[in-house]
């Protein structure tokens, strides 16, 4: 029996868009899914000061898109910050008009981020009121305190409405949860686990750093690099504090030449980490890692607190692009996820914009696909399919979940007590990379759950790896942990050693991973058997199958072939 323990996350931003005569701008509703966890209040008070953040339309989305493809087709080095402002950064012309706008509601505090295309602002509710003829409440989150000051609808001023895409945060009521879970252990079990000696081969009653290590080649290389620039960053959000002490004594037990190892933290937005509440997936998220790079540089970059509003997934890509490239980490994974459904268009596309620009850099983003099928959230809302978010953004490498051994098949409710998140993206197209092996795919299926999914949206995962019953260390006890928050860190410690290799040679990191991994299935293992289901039932959902499947991507990494496909 399984447990899952959720992490609520505060995402407030942009909306979807409706036209209207153009004299008046457009208006804008918030997206259809508030949860219930959202309380509205009174109408916000006049004077209470409100921020928010005004994103600007890129000047050549599908131009950065081509270069990037010609990029990855050919492996040269990826895009330097100033190429990639060509494609993004807003005209003189574009911001003054936006400026003036701005002057008639008393905005203080006016800041561009770093690369230019965000400007935040600082006036209050009345006259926030006024420019986007709007009525703010207050409102609160029966999961965290505090009160926010948002609305459900505004209309964007016709001054600046062809110069902004976007307009955050204060209209998106989304929540986002770790894709982690702890099995329910007796103490009797704890201590047994505890106790035992670490096998030498890989278990499906508890799986090691060394199993794992093996599975996919990742010990046929062994890096010397151990200072510099974190090479792998690792996310983690309100109320998941990493503990040394518990990595310390993960590593003497799982990998003892590794136990001096040190991971730095960097609190951002006013995060606090505090390493005597450690949390399981930071656990899981730091273990994993740690026991694959070492002793390569990492960081953990813990972001926001219980008042963070905003897309997190968002924010998290304007803090890298706010640093510079040589400060980033080449990968960066991400062991959490919301519903796609409680973000709109405009929002979300504001959101892989931003994931574009770090991978034109050369960064590779890794991010679970979700822990309940093609369930979203919950697997309860069967049968339409809720696909889960941001992983369908077809710049970020989107990771599902395995289980067992020769062969590996996709997790399922017997063993790893879950399914692996899957699906279709209802707001973003088939990539030019997967459009042949997704239309190949969607023709097999033919009509079974027709109807259900978006057969013309981008698909995910992209690959797979191991998801079932983890060993990791947390607050001095040994626990098991399943989900895709296990996956995602292994592929992105497998491309962190990738990435030393292709450094060392005097080439571009992996960066942009998903056109060429797509060009080069046979780098993957196939996995075949198990799908991802919905309503802990096989009645709904996506079947594995040979060749690239919705459930488990192309399968799992080999880095001896990974290797070979990017010649090191």
């Amino acid at each position: 029996m399984a447990r899952l323990s959720q992490l609520v996350l505060l995402c407030i931003s942009a909306v979807a868009v409706t036209a209207v005569p153009a004299s008046s701008g457009r208006v804008h509703s918030a997206a259809s899914v508030i949860p219930a966890i959202w309380k509205k209040g009174a109408v916000a008070p006049a004077g209470k000061s409100i921020s928010f953040d005004l994103i600007f339309a890129p000047r050549d989305v599908a131009g950065l898109d081509a270069r990037m493809l010609e990029i990855a087709d050919s492996k040269s080095a990826w895009m330097t910050e100033e190429e990639i402002a060509t494609y993004i950064v807003p005209s003189d012309a574009d911001k003054a008009a936006v400026e003036t706008a701005l002057k008639g509601i008393g905005a203080t505090g006016l800041s561009y981020s770093r690369n230019g295309d965000t400007l935040s602002v600082t006036t209050t509710i009345d006259q926030a009121s006024k420019f986007f003829n709007a009525q703010f409440h207050e409102y609160t989150n029966t999961k965290v305190a505090g009160t926010f000051y948002k609305t459900t609808e505004f209309t964007m001023p016709a001054s600046i409405e062809a110069q902004i895409a976007d307009v955050s945060s204060f209209a998106t009521f989304a929540s986002s949860q770790h894709f982690s879970r702890v099995a329910d252990l007796t103490s009797e079990e704890r201590a047994a686990l505890e106790k035992r000696a670490t096998p030498s081969g890989c278990s499906t009653s508890a799986v090691t750093s060394a199993c794992i290590r093996s599975l996919y080649g990742f010990d046929t290389y062994t890096p010397t690099t151990s200072t510099g620039t974190a090479r792998l960053g690792i996310m983690a959000y309100i109320g998941q504090s990493f503990s040394q002490t518990d990595l310390t004594t993960y590593l003497g037990k799982y990998r003892s030449d590794a136990s001096s190892y040190k991971i730095p933290v960097t609190t951002i937005a006013g995060a606090l980490n505090i390493g005597l509440l450690p949390g399981v997936e930071a656990a899981l998220d730091t273990q994993t890692a740690a026991g694959i790079i070492y002793p390569l540089p990492s960081g953990f970059y813990d972001y926001g607190t219980i008042f963070t509003s905003g897309d997190i997934f968002l924010l998290t890509f304007q803090y890298f692009l706010g640093l510079a490239a040589s400060a980033r980490p080449s990968v960066i994974t991400i062991s959490y996820g919301s519903l796609e459904s409680s973000f709109t268009s405009s929002q979300a596309t504001s959101m892989c914009n931003a994931a574009q620009q770090l991978t034109a850099a050369g960064m590779t983003i890794v991010v679970s696909s979700g822990d309940y099928g093609v369930g979203g959230q919950s697997g309860t809302t069967c049968p339409s399919f809720k696909p889960t978010y941001p992983g369908g953004c077809p710049y970020i490498l989107s990771v599902g979940a395995t289980q067992s051994f020769s062969p590996e098949v996709m997790v399922d409710s017997s063993l790893a007590g879950f399914y692996s998140g899957a699906g279709f993206s209802n707001l973003f197209t088939t990539p030019s990379y997967q459009s042949t092996v997704v239309s190949s795919y969607v023709t097999a299926l033919g009509t079974t759950d027709s109807g259900y999914y978006t057969k013309t949206g981008r698909a995910f995962p992209d690959i797979s790896a191991q998801g079932s019953l983890q060993e990791v260390v947390a607050s001095g006890s040994a626990e098991l942990v399943g989900g895709t928050s296990c996956s995602a860190p292994i592929v992105a410690s497998g491309l962190t050693l990738l990435n030393d290799l292709l450094i060392t040679a005097g080439k571009a990191t992996v960066g942009w991973a998903n056109p060429t991994f797509y060009a080069n299935p046979s780098a993957f293992t196939d996995v075949t058997s198990g799908g991802s289901y919905s309503c802990a039932s096989t009645s709904y959902g996506l079947p594995a199958k040979s060749g690239w499947d919705a459930s488990a991507g192309l399968g799992t990494p080999n880095l001896t072939k990974l290797r070979t496909v990017y010649g090191v």
